[in-house]
């Protein structure tokens, strides 16, 4: 989930490159992306992991984040969410901490820095 259609458009590349799963999916849209996860999860299958940029407009990833942790755990438990940022602002790591987001790769994504979250 990033804003950046360019991001989304290498990550797509990477991960189908590297075959490490079965699709991927990418959104512009954080709180499209909260929508699809509320209505389709788990009875179409959850995401097994999301990619989430922090700085959106709008609905940022944040926003998204609150969201997917207020989703009972029977839909989301076995969704893995890392934040894929280029934020190193203190106060967007003390806020992930707070949300118990454990996993921040920073952009760009590379072969190193998925296999290390797979």
């Amino acid at each position: 989930i990033d804003d950046d259609e360019i991001t989304n458009f290498l990550n797509h590349n990477l991960l189908t490159g590297l075959a490490l799963a079965q699709q991927v999916e990418t959104l512009t849209d954080a709180e499209e992306a909260l929508r699809l996860v509320e209505k389709h999860c788990p009875e179409n299958g959850c995401p097994d992991l999301i990619l989430l940029d922090l700085n959106m407009p709008v609905f940022d990833g944040f926003d998204f984040l609150e969201g997917f942790q207020a989703l009972p755990a029977t839909k989301v438990s076995k969704t893995k969410v890392v934040v894929l940022t280029t934020s190193s602002n203190p106060r967007d790591l003390d806020r992930l901490q707070q949300l118990g987001i454990d996993r921040l790769l920073n952009k760009p994504l590379t072969k190193e820095k998925i296999m290390s979250v797979v």
